[in-house]
């Protein structure tokens, strides 16, 4: 039989066996059959060691699916002409500083400028307050040509860190993988919490997608789940390269499968809330304190798309999406400094484009331009970064963009995870970039 038919047949055998167990796409995501057969390096290793904490600095890249309403998020307060001209447009998603209603007021946050927090969001106020988040305003692309406000286009330019190009191979994050320190042998190094890998990772054949911690094991209710593993481990005892890649997967489900994560105690003495962003940020949390060399993690909290009864105020929509978004942030960061990783995580939030100035007629605000990024860590210099461009001229009724959203995401990479070719990450000939850093990071 030839070497090719030989590895046809044992492709087929391993999709037979794996047709039980409860999570196939776990082996299939890792680039294991078709991975083996390519020569591609392979995620997984059962040789990883604990290492100390802090070993590797992780990315945690939280993306607002839907395009958040910046000025409902980050509002302009007081008596200037931006905080008028935003009271004029709004109606009923509009907040003011002296509501005599608490949960319509924004929370006043540190460094003087005229701007205030949801009242859902007292959890990330008084991390700004401590000065562990920035919040950089007028983020977008600050080229008019590329200016989009299609949901789809626009998320693909942004995670493929290309503004007006839609036809990379490679997203912004798999391209900082390809040119960051990685821990030899770690078991992966990039997770999506989410049942695909978002574009932003695409090209990295070594990501991991993960939506809940049962995604590790074979199905406990099937009688045979522990003969399956024996089975693969005897099927693929040679030396070729599937049968290293299928020993390799079957090792890395061993070890994760040691990870108790319904015993996980977080750092700090935090409870995490039981929501869907907490409960993904609590396992990110949980793998990133095994050691296990994880440079990456992003994860998707969709539902900003606000067209109708946008609902900012309690009980509200918006508000219940910024409180969960909120709490579960101010979660995994006291969870991971109490645990002494603080210093080695950071969080980025972006979205792909805020909404219009000016309120519609069915409660709530349309496709928009620049939105505020967040980027919270130990190693954050919290503050007021960027410009806000004011709301005198607002081009199609959206914010302006003062700020490359490429800047902020190179400054992440760059100051406070350790790639040293940050430009490199996001310029082309066909789509230019010029780095220069931002502030918002402790030397």
């Amino acid at each position: 039989m030839s070497h090719h038919r030989r590895n046809e047949l044992d492709r087929a055998r391993l999709d037979t066996m794996l047709a039980d167990m409860s999570r196939r796409g776990f082996l299939r995501t890792s680039g294991v059959a078709a991975g083996a057969a390519a020569g591609v390096s392979f995620a997984f290793s059962p040789t990883v060691e604990a290492q100390t904490p802090g070993s590797i600095n992780t990315l945690v890249y939280v993306f607002l699916r839907g395009a958040m309403d910046g000025l409902s998020f980050v509002v302009p307060i007081g008596d200037g002409d931006d905080a008028v001209r935003y009271r004029q447009r709004r109606n009923s998603t509009r907040m003011s500083i002296t509501d005599s209603d608490s949960a319509r007021r924004p929370l006043t946050l540190n460094g003087g400028q005229p701007f205030g927090l949801h009242p859902a969001a007292s959890g990330l106020r008084t991390l700004f307050n401590e000065n562990r988040m920035a919040i950089v305003h007028g983020a977008g692309h600050l080229e008019p040509s590329t200016y989009n406000r299609s949901h789809f286009d626009a998320q693909e330019q942004v995670e493929l860190g290309t503004p007006g190009l839609q036809s990379f191979t490679h997203g912004w994050l798999a391209k900082h993988l390809m040119t960051t320190t990685r821990l030899p042998g770690a078991i992966f190094n990039a997770i999506a919490a989410a049942s695909t890998p978002p574009q932003s990772l695409q090209g990295w054949t070594e990501s991991v997608t993960l939506n809940n911690t049962s995604g590790f094991h074979p199905d406990p209710s099937h009688t045979y789940s522990n003969t399956h593993l024996r089975g693969l481990r005897a099927l693929y005892a040679g030396s070729g390269d599937l049968d290293h890649a299928a020993q390799a997967a079957v090792d890395a489900v061993d070890v994760i499968g040691a990870i108790n994560f319904g015993s996980y105690v977080p750092g700090g003495g935090v409870t995490y809330p039981n929501t869907g962003v907490s409960n993904n940020l609590k396992l990110i949390a949980t793998l990133i304190r095994q050691n296990i060399g994880l440079n990456v993690a992003t994860l998707d909290v969709g539902g900003w798309d606000t067209h109708n009864n946008q609902g900012v105020f309690s009980g509200g929509g918006f508000f219940t999406l910024v409180q969960q978004l909120s709490e579960a942030l101010t979660a995994f960061y006291r969870d991971m400094a109490g645990s002494g990783f603080g210093n080695r995580i950071t969080v980025v939030v972006q979205t792909e484009f805020g909404r219009q100035v000016t309120e519609n007629s069915s409660a709530g605000t349309d496709h928009g331009l620049a939105c505020p990024m967040l980027v919270l860590g130990g190693k954050v210099r919290g503050g007021w970064y960027g410009e806000f461009p004011g709301l005198s001229v607002t081009p199609g009724d959206a914010v302006r963009p003062t700020v490359d959203f490429r800047q902020v995401l190179a400054t992440a990479i760059d100051k406070l995870v350790g790639n040293t070719n940050p430009q490199g990450v996001f310029h082309s000939t066909a789509s230019p970039f010029t780095y220069s850093p931002m502030g918002f990071w402790n030397p």
